[in-house]
């Protein structure tokens, strides 16, 4: 493409000026030399740029893990501790069940010995004595 712009040039050149001389073909090839340096450079701050910009979205993505990583740490976190909080309150729901049983079977044992007669020691009864 830069040659097909830079060969209308030249032929360009050489219509207006009439001569095929030596200061033309240098004058095209300096147009064509400082044409190419100009989209080189061009080419090479395009490149600057998005190799920055490949720089700062890795930065950017890196952040992102360890902010996400943090969050996910804090999350199992709070589940452990909600975890660990609902297993006391069984323990100590299953502690009151059992004392509440412990507390009946204790009340039933009490009423069984109560029904029961108490048997006095038989009197014994002596003509000797």
């Amino acid at each position: 493409m830069i040659e097909t712009e830079m060969n209308k040039l030249k032929k360009l050149v050489l219509s207006k000026v009439g001569d095929k001389s030596e200061e033309v073909v240098a004058f095209v090839r300096h147009q064509q030399d400082l044409e190419l340096r100009r989209r080189i450079e061009e080419k090479e701050k395009l490149e600057k740029i998005i190799e920055d910009n490949n720089a700062r979205i890795a930065a950017q993505t890196e952040q992102m893990k360890e902010v996400v990583e943090k969050e996910a740490r804090a999350r199992k976190s709070e589940l452990e501790r909600k975890q660990q909080e609902e297993i006391e309150k069984k323990k100590i729901a299953d502690a009151k069940r059992l004392a509440e049983i412990e507390r009946r079977v204790a009340e039933e044992e009490a009423l069984e010995k109560a029904k029961k007669p108490v048997r006095s020691k038989p009197v014994s009864f002596s003509l000797f004595g």
